[in-house]
This record gives C-alpha cells, structure tokens and sequence, in this order.
C-alpha cells in the first residue's frame, strides 16, 4: 500500500512537473527560446557595457564568465520567484485534493530544472566557441548545480509558505533579487572589491556556487575542502530551514487560499 502511494506521488510530481513546462511555452510562439532569450539579451547588453566601456573584459574567457554567471542567478530568481507563487497557482487543488503539499514547490523547481539543463547546454556551446580547455574538474560543476536546485528548493519552500499568509511578499522579494543580482559578482570580479567587504560577499551563497561553478568549469581549479563544505553546510541549512516553516505552515494553507 505504502509503495502504491509513492507511486502516486511520483507520478503527480512527474505530471505537475512536465504539465508546467508544457503550459509555461504552449502559447508562445518562440516556446522554450523565450526561456533562453532573456538571458541572452541580457547577457548581451552587459557584456557591451563592461568588456568594452567599463573594461571588465580583461577576465580570461569574459564572455563565459559572464554568461555562466547569469544563467546560474536567472535559474535562482526565477525558480524562487515560480516556487513563491506556486501554491497559490495551484490552490484550486489543495482545497479539493489530499496530497503532500511540497510536492507542488518540488514540481515548480523541476520545471525550472529542465530549462537549466537547457541552457547548460547552450553554454557548453558558448565555452566550445571560446576555446575554453575544459578540464575533468568541469565534472564538480555538476555538484554545484545540484547544490544550486537545492538552495533554490529551500528557499522556494520557505517563501512559498509565507506568500500565502503575506502576499506583499513578492513584491520584497523582486527587491531582494534586484539587490543579490548586483551585489553577488556576475559581471565585475571579487577583486575589485575591497578586502574588507570580501566576508560579506563570501556569506552569499549564490556566489560562492556561481564562483565554484566558473573556476572549475572555465577556469580548471576545483574548490579546497573547506570551501567545499562550508557551502554545503550554508546550501543544506537553508534548505532545512525552509522545509521546517513549510511543514509547520502547511496545515493553515487550505485556510490562507
């Protein structure tokens, strides 16, 4: 019976999961490549405006550093902010249906996955392009990138719970992003930045996943130890702190919808 009822479960995340993705490109007439452009406009925009006018090209491999740096974020902000909303787009189901609740942020953040594996391909054919001298230490990007799905998990748990009660949040959030996007290093490098501040950049998550993920994948140098396992410990703090409010949470949604 147990087994029958995970099966279920599978199944429904399986179907949540292909059912969004479907419907997120099904009336668009570029479908998945919308999901790719903005990122890629984006990219281009800024990459004009720092390797030519402000001169941040002198990075080796400016144009991966760059790109790399922002498919990583535009995968966190848009599976945190998909995530947030996720149950309310999903409430008609929650009052009707008897289900884990989590699996309707586990379905959101899959569907995000998939683009994610998408544009790690359109990236590997930016670093070809590059002539990047890819090393087998480009294998750890794989880790970084599962660790990158779990923080985003966690905290699209976290946020999910709390939108439901305080709808005001996604306007807090959009803020957040606006300020992480510049103060994690995606287009300028640490370096630039006075050694005193370098603690508070190095407490961000996201950049030490973005820089891990650029220095093993561009740069062929893998990560020491302890930076290995303090962002480990950060990515699964995180994540358990949004799956502890999400559990206590969730006996109110069905009230908050």
């Amino acid at each position: 019976m147990k087994k029958t009822k995970n099966n279920n479960y599978l199944y429904l995340i399986q179907q949540f999961t292909v059912t969004d993705f479907k419907l997120r490109y099904s009336h668009s007439v570029l479908g998945y490549i919308w999901s790719l452009l903005n990122p890629l406009l984006m990219f281009g925009v800024l990459y004009v405006v720092f390797s030519i006018f402000m001169r941040f090209g002198g990075i080796e491999h400016y144009q991966v550093y760059l790109l790399s740096g922002i498919l990583l974020w535009t995968f966190f902000a848009e599976t945190t902010n998909n995530g947030m909303q996720s149950l309310l787009v999903k409430s008609s189901l929650i009052s009707k249906l008897k289900f884990p609740r989590i699996i309707i942020p586990l379905s959101s953040t899959l569907t995000n996955s998939i683009s994610l594996v998408l544009n790690m391909i359109v990236l590997s054919l930016f670093i070809a392009l590059s002539r990047v001298s890819v090393t087998y230490s480009a294998f750890f990007g794989l880790v970084v990138l599962i660790e990158l799905i779990i923080l985003s998990f966690g905290i699209s748990l976290l946020l999910s719970s709390l939108f439901l009660k305080f709808r005001d949040l996604n306007h807090l959030w959009a803020v957040v992003l606006q300020m992480g996007f510049w103060a994690t290093p995606i287009i300028y490098p640490i370096d630039i930045v006075p050694v005193k501040y370098h603690i508070m950049f190095k407490l961000n998550p996201m950049f030490r996943l973005i820089h891990n993920f650029r220095m093993a994948v561009i740069y062929g140098e893998l990560p020491g130890i302890r930076n290995i396992t303090f962002n480990l410990v950060m990515v699964l703090s995180l994540f358990v702190l949004g799956f502890i409010v999400f559990k206590k949470r969730q006996k109110y949604f069905a009230e908050w919808i």
